[in-house]
């Protein structure tokens, strides 16, 4: 993991100077919840990326993957049994959890002011904008005000990507549209970006689809890395056997347990049970009652 964030700190040309104290961070981040940690990796990546196909003057990569990488540090003084609780969010739970933003500026306002200022702002665009009271900005960035804005902008949505596509939390449960429908409507603003997003390649709502950012690892990066690799394996093809059992109830349901899908992705993993390859070309079934597919029952993938 360190090996992957050092080689983005000098993709977007930070300077060594700045490695060891962001490293400072990720690491009281790391040792509090491993989880948050692969997130804000995540997050910095994507956050990267996206600067570069919304082309914002004066919002560059390198401020992006900045941000993006602490732009939760402050979940480091947030309770862990907090940070990995899935369902049943009460009222207190959230106005805990939405202390974050503020412990996070004031971990780096003094040191990182301008990150500081872009990260208290990234949960300024969803349903219920907190904090309510901003801090005031200095005056010598009181003229990078609409960079400061922009930023935390695609900061948010690089953010909520990464929720909506890897975590396992109740929040969308029971709601009838697509993941991809879902977060257009919350980011109704940003509609225009988000389909130049998924024509770069950036966003893929795919629910098996994680994308390789830059070039690194990510399957070493994402919690979803054993989802990630069975799902790519099969979109690619990368196996000669046929009638493969894919997944066993077993499998699947400790992946569920340790939070590496969620229910519906395991309800719908449990259902893709063999693979095969003919002619070719990929298939799935999804066979009725677990029994083993007819070979009429083959839907290609590829």
């Amino acid at each position: 993991m360190e090996e992957i964030v050092n080689r983005l700190l000098n993709e977007v040309g930070i300077a060594k100077e700045y490695h060891e104290r962001i490293w400072h961070y990720l690491t009281v981040l790391r040792n509090r919840h491993e989880a948050t940690y692969h997130h804000v990796i995540r997050v910095g990546g994507l956050a990267s990326k996206i600067a570069v196909v919304a082309d914002i003057p004066n919002v560059t990569p390198k401020m992006m993957l900045w941000a993006g990488l602490l732009h939760d540090v402050g979940k480091a003084l947030i309770p862990p049994e907090l940070l990995s609780k899935t369902e049943a969010f009460d009222a207190a739970d959230y106005a805990v959890m939405e202390d974050h933003v503020m412990y996070g500026w004031r971990m780096l306002q003094q040191v990182f002011d301008f990150s500081a200022h872009i990260i208290v702002r990234h949960h300024q665009y969803g349903k219920h904008p907190y904090p309510k009271e901003l801090p005031a900005l200095p005056v010598h960035l009181e003229l990078k005000r609409g960079i400061i804005d922009s930023a935390a902008r695609l900061l948010a949505l690089a953010d909520y990507y990464d929720a909506i596509t890897t975590r396992k939390n109740d929040k969308h449960w029971g709601e009838e549209l697509t993941m991809r429908d879902i977060f257009i409507r919350d980011n109704h603003d940003c509609e225009a970006l988000i389909l130049k997003l998924e024509e770069a390649g950036v966003f893929n709502f795919n629910p098996w689809y994680h994308l390789d950012y830059s070039e690194i690892e990510w399957r070493v990066a994402a919690n979803l890395s054993n989802k990630e690799a069975n799902f790519r394996d099969m979109y690619l093809g990368n196996w000669e056997d046929t009638n493969d059992y894919v997944h066993s109830r077993e499998k699947v349901s400790g992946m569920f347990e340790r939070g590496e899908i969620s229910k519906p992705e395991a309800e719908h993993m449990l259902r893709l049970r063999y693979r095969t390859k003919k002619n070719g070309r990929v298939y799935i079934d999804e066979p009725e009652n677990n029994d083993e597919p007819e070979s009429s029952d083959y839907t290609p993938l590829l």
